[in-house]
């Protein structure tokens, strides 16, 4: 927040994304604790890199200008 306040006033936006558990060839060799992690996300399921990769693809677009 403190650089969004800093750099947002210079065009530049500050996002930041943390994922949480996230299904990958790691966690998924441990089937316990990927349902370990999950069940501490909000929506309950695990993550894909992929769904991490589309959401920092919208937030560094025009279309997410306004995000904050």
């Amino acid at each position: 927040r403190a650089w969004a306040a800093e750099f947002g006033p210079r065009g530049v936006r500050v996002n930041g994304v943390a994922p949480g558990a996230t299904a990958t060839r790691g966690t998924a060799a441990s089937a316990d604790q990927l349902a370990e992690m999950t069940k501490a996300t909000p929506a309950g399921v695990p993550v894909r890199p992929v769904d991490i990769a589309y959401a920092v693809r919208y937030l560094a677009s025009d279309e997410a200008a306004f995000v904050q």
